[in-house]
């Protein structure tokens, strides 16, 4: 057998939450070609009905195939183990024979060589087995390329030009939801709706029309989640908060900064109290509480980092109501504020108490100064990929290897089969993935790093666009989106040659949801060049002209205004619908249904609901295609390209339904669209084998049905065929003395 590399190891099959040996799909498994293979006799099969498992060829699992014989089988079991008590539950008058078996078994020296030999195995029909081959969906899957698009860019070509009018330049954008604000170099602020790509308002500060027109722009802002009121930071050093109801300004602070404003963050918006943060090159961060009053609108200051160098940017953590009501800690009010300067992130609690929480510094691997980035979510914990028990037939219980999702995660006592709080922070090329441990009653406890992700080149932009969900822009100006879930766990693998992180990823399950999308080499930046003692380097931060939001990103070019929007689930079948791509939408439907996707974006994390709204979408889509497949031309169409085509879409219709645990809705939906062109037969006898496989057995048929199905079969004089069905079918409540008589 040959060596694969990592990428290689993985399988569709094995990729979900909490998979074992029993989730290893076995279904057209070659068996006789591995009683060869181990030199097994066939005769022995008919000695112990332990090892008929040996014989199938169904679409069955490994735990299925073992769920006679009464032996506990899960992510801990050691093949040895395993082997071990299977042979204990076997006849004791042929356990010798067993003991042959288990040693003519192939060995395998990892859990990827064993699906390695699956794979290899794979049950090759003959001309004699076309008619069995009726899992369309399942072998289309297998060899399906289709990318889906999960970032679309909707072009925004009138409101670019609204953007970039008169020649001036944009320094700074906000948005929220559907409000727009830029900044500009003449500290002018414009107000647009994205969806109608019209202007509503500018405005601008009185004060700043003084000030020389080098020192104008406005470099930061912040807009509240109300949309009532804006903050905005100038290059200058100047303050403004604006009332966006009446377009004036609340409050101007004039002297509290000496350098240029980089960041600004609301933390609290209430009637009679603004409370926001701002950052200036020289490291200061303030917190300023703005006050109206009857006469005069009061500010206080407080000042509450002050360092040596910039602090570029400022993100606040959001305590969501699940969150809230779980931490006693959070009934007094709570801010907890992350701070990213160029040589660490600091996390601090500003209230109830004021403390500095963790500080993360910056990585020892790197050479120069990046600008990092940070941001707060929930997503699920990156995971190693589940392994297979039949690591080593060889080896003895007491080595026995348990398999560890994320070890680190596992200490923590984190459930990873449901997202937690995450904390995600980019250094050069790579991202860090930690969550926050938090103690019921004092709070924050600690910081721990889950996993990373080694992207090909320094991140410039990053943050998480929704449950599990992070973009990246880099320094090729190419987004991607990426899953925490599959990212890397634990921490980051160095080369032994030149100490720089390891780049890792597979074919079949990589953390990025799609191919990379390159826009536009002129996305606009702000330079600084901070004070280093005798070194003076230019710094370039993305941080306050690309911005994203819950599924959006807002994109300043040169010339050109991006607006990105993350697509969810339900978009993403439903574009594929529009393009007409039902196979790739049908199978996309049962992954996210059976729970094997879970990277795209809105899939419900409760089983029973997820099953509901994925199965009420799918069964409109596959209305959809029925229609259009029976609505074909046969006079245009060959009699034999017809038939074809009508077989391809009962089938995938049939085993759509099945998957999806729509039977009833098979028969009462789809079935009369065929019943009504004629194709009723033709149904009924491309139903035959998936009720001989047993893929049907719980599921009760009208009588109606039951009746016309007994029609075809007594026509075509096939009665043995029809015995056979009766077998595999629930028909309780069918007579059958008058299905004999008839």
């Amino acid at each position: 057998m040959s060596k694969k590399t990592e990428e290689n190891f993985i399988i569709d099959d094995i990729l979900k939450e909490g998979a074992d040996i029993g989730d290893v799909d076995l279904s057209g498994v070659d068996v006789d070609a591995i009683l060869k293979e181990a030199d097994i006799d066939e005769n022995i099969l008919s000695q112990d009905k332990s090892l008929e498992f040996l014989n199938t060829k169904d679409d069955v699992t490994m735990k299925e195939l073992l769920s006679g014989i009464d032996v506990e089988i899960n992510k801990s079991s050691n093949p040895d183990h395993l082997i071990q008590n299977i042979i204990k539950e076997m006849n004791t008058d042929i356990i010798s024979k067993k003991e042959e078996i288990s040693k003519k078994l192939p060995k395998f020296k990892n859990s990827f060589e064993f699906v390695d030999f699956i794979e290899s195995k794979k049950y090759k029909k003959n001309d004699d087995d076309k008619d069995e081959n009726i899992f369309l969906l399942k072998n289309y899957k297998l060899n399906s390329k289709k990318k889906i698009e999960v970032l679309k860019f909707p072009p925004k070509t009138t409101l670019s030009s609204r953007f970039f009018k008169g020649g001036n330049i944009l320094t700074s954008i906000t948005a929220n939801e559907d409000v727009i604000f830029t900044g500009n170099n003449l500290g002018i602020i414009r107000v647009y709706s994205c969806e109608k790509e019209m202007e509503y308002k500018s405005f601008f500060l009185e004060q700043i029309q003084k000030e020389p027109q080098a020192k104008r722009a406005v470099t930061c802002m912040d807009v509240s989640e109300s949309i009532s009121h804006l903050v905005c930071g100038y290059c200058n050093g100047f303050l403004s908060l604006w009332d966006l109801s009446k377009t004036n300004c609340i409050k101007f602070i004039p002297k509290e900064h000496k350098s240029c404003i980089i960041s600004v963050k609301f933390i609290r918006v209430e009637k009679n109290n603004f409370e926001f943060l701002s950052s200036d090159l020289d490291g200061k961060v303030n917190r300023n509480v703005v006050s109206p009053g009857y006469f005069i609108t009061s500010c206080d200051t407080e000042t509450i980092i002050e360092y040596n160098k910039p602090i570029f940017l400022i993100e606040v953590f959001k305590f969501n109501k699940e969150e809230k009501k779980r931490y006693k800690f959070l009934e007094e009010q709570t801010t907890i504020v992350a701070f990213g300067c160029l040589d660490q992130i600091l996390i601090y609690q500003l209230e109830p108490v004021k403390r500095k929480l963790f500080e993360l510094k910056k990585p020892s691997y790197l050479t120069s100064y990046y600008v990092p980035d940070i941001s707060f979510g929930i997503g699920y914990i990156p995971r190693n990929t589940p392994s297979i028990i039949l690591d080593n037939l060889e080896s003895t219980s007491d080595k026995q290897e348990k398999y560890d999702p994320n070890p680190v995660a596992t200490k923590l006592g984190l459930n990873i089969t449901t997202p937690q709080r995450l904390v995600s922070i980019s250094w050069g090329k790579v991202i860090y993935i930690y969550t926050i441990i938090f103690n019921v009653e004092d709070g924050p406890k600690s910081i721990d790093l889950v996993g990373h992700y080694v992207n090909k080149s320094p991140i410039l932009r990053m943050g998480f666009l929704s449950n599990s969900i992070i973009y990246i822009l880099d320094m090729f100006k190419c987004f991607r989106i990426l899953n925490t879930g599959l990212m890397t766990p634990g921490k980051v693998i160095f080369d032994e040659k030149d100490g720089t992180p390891v780049f890792q990823f597979n074919n079949k399950h990589k953390p990025e949801l799609e191919e990379e999308k390159r826009l536009d080499q002129d996305i606009l930046f702000q330079a600084y060049v901070p004070d280093e003692g005798n070194k003076k380097e230019t710094k370039n931060t993305y941080n306050n002209l690309v911005m994203s939001q819950t599924k959006t990103l807002y994109i300043l070019g040169k010339k050109t205004f991006y607006l990105g929007k993350l697509l969810n689930w339900e978009q993403c079948i439903s574009n594929l619908q529009q393009e007409g791509e039902w196979m790739d939408l049908l199978t996309l439907g049962l992954d996210i249904y059976h729970g094997r996707n879970i990277t795209l974006a809105g899939i419900p994390i409760d089983e029973n609901e997820r099953k509901k709204s994925v199965a009420s979408i799918l069964k409109g889509a596959i209305m959809q295609y029925s229609v259009n497949n029976t609505n074909i031309d046969l006079n245009q169409t060959k009699q034999d390209k017809a038939e074809e085509m009508l077989n391809k879409c009962i089938k995938i219709c049939i085993e759509f339904c099945i998957e999806i645990n729509e039977f009833e809705y098979l028969l009462d939906n789809i079935k009369p669209l065929f019943e009504v062109r004629g194709f009723l037969d033709l149904f009924l006898i491309d139903l035959e084998p998936f009720i001989l496989k047993h893929k049907i057995a719980d599921q009760k048929i009208k009588k109606d049905t039951i009746m016309k199905i007994v029609d075809i079969y007594k026509t075509k004089n096939k009665m043995d065929i029809l015995e056979k069905i009766f077998t595999h079918l629930e028909i309780s409540s069918i007579n059958l003395d008058e299905i004999k008589d008839k």
